[in-house]
């Protein structure tokens, strides 16, 4: 669905008919053909909704008559939705948003701190993010069809392969370190900021990756872990920062280690 020509489709999944109110007002008061809302208060009749229609995004409050805290977003995970999550937390269970976005929720949202703005704003970088995660998941593909075929891995597919973390799980945990030690160091831009030093060491985590015999998983869990942890005790603008440089970040990694398993296989084939 092209973004730029059609509205975006959102469900709005909220039984506060005042908070529903004030999500829709918002909406419109930042453009009547920007965003169509459809709002639902109840998480069986959310569920109904998306196996029979097409959404670009889901605003998610937690706690909805049939369905309390991370239990609403795990019942949407479970389903397979393949449409991106903004969870809304009150002030009381803030608590939950960090871990909303381990379970593969894009962004939290605090309702008392909800402004036009940072609602709109919140809801392109969800959609964006979702589009490149699955862009993500194409490259991280070539990757693991490409680790197959290295001479350290015999096993013929990914359900037979022992992953490094089983392997080699203190490797893992120093790349993950070493990543988000430059994630951090990136957000920060201190003095010892320095893109070109940024991307060395990228390259020389994906090397390791790849000398290692990474494959999907791993990749996916150094990017993940190491993003998570920065997260913690970030605002939401910062958190929008961090998970962009991430992102920026992935995409050099997996680039690196592309590049280290086709060397290989050219290689191979000329011996």
């Amino acid at each position: 669905m092209s973004l730029k020509f059609q509205p975006i489709q959102l469900l709005l999944v909220e039984d506060n008919p005042s908070d529903a109110r004030f999500v829709k007002e918002i909406l419109k008061e930042k453009g009547r053909d920007k965003f169509t809302v459809q709002d639902v208060n109840l998480m069986s009749e959310a569920l109904k909704i998306l196996s029979d229609n097409e959404f670009d995004v889901i605003l998610l409050d937690l706690n909805l008559p049939d369905s309390r805290g991370l239990d609403a977003l795990l019942r949407i995970s479970e389903k397979q939705f393949d449409v991106p999550v903004i969870v809304l937390t009150g002030m009381d269970d803030e608590s939950l948003g960090p871990t909303a976005i381990q379970m593969g929720a894009q962004d939290y949202l605090t309702k008392g701190e909800l402004s036009p703005d940072l609602l709109v704003r919140s809801i392109w970088y969800a959609i964006e993010r979702h589009h490149l995660r699955k862009q993500q998941e194409r490259e991280l593909g070539t990757i693991e069809s490409l680790s197959l075929s290295a001479p350290q891995t015999t096993p013929s597919s990914e359900k037979n392969r022992i992953s490094l973390q089983e392997k080699s799980p203190a490797v893992i945990e120093e790349m993950t370190k070493r990543f988000r030690s430059l994630l951090s160091l990136a957000a920060g831009k201190t003095e010892a900021y320095a893109e070109e030093k940024i991307s060395d060491e990228i390259r020389e985590i994906g090397l390791t990756l790849a000398t290692n015999d990474a494959g999907t998983h791993d990749i996916i869990g150094v990017y993940i872990r190491a993003q998570n942890e920065e997260l913690e005790n970030k605002s939401t603008e910062e958190r929008a920062q961090v998970m962009e440089l991430a992102r920026q970040m992935a995409f050099e990694l997996m680039g690196y280690v592309l590049s280290t398993y086709r060397n290989r296989l050219r290689t191979l084939k000329k011996s």
